[in-house]
């Protein structure tokens, strides 16, 4: 199973990779820092099949919402699963 991951925050990567590190599956993790944003990673994405596609919903200038619309749109990724991603973190959540 080959997972596409895209998520512009950094903690939100690495929580999502410690919670699958234990799934023997091979991932496609994508990186978008504050710098990368949907736009950026569409156009640097290499077209393959893809099995899952996990996106984050609030991410710069392209949210995953609009990048869905536009992944769908591809025959090799018309028919992957697709997930949204949502991390918040309450303030009082931070000093656990």
């Amino acid at each position: 199973m080959l997972i596409l991951h895209i998520d512009d925050d950094a903690d939100g990567r690495a929580l999502f990779l410690e919670a699958i590190k234990r799934i023997d599956i091979t991932i496609l993790h994508l990186e978008a820092t504050d710098a990368i944003n949907g736009v950026q990673v569409l156009s640097g994405y290499q077209v393959q099949r893809i099995d899952c596609i996990f996106l984050d919903i609030n991410m710069p200038l392209m949210d995953g919402l609009s990048m869905l619309k536009i992944l769908k749109e591809n025959p090799e990724l018309s028919n992957s699963l697709y997930l949204f991603i949502q991390r918040q973190v309450i303030e009082r959540d931070k000093n656990c």
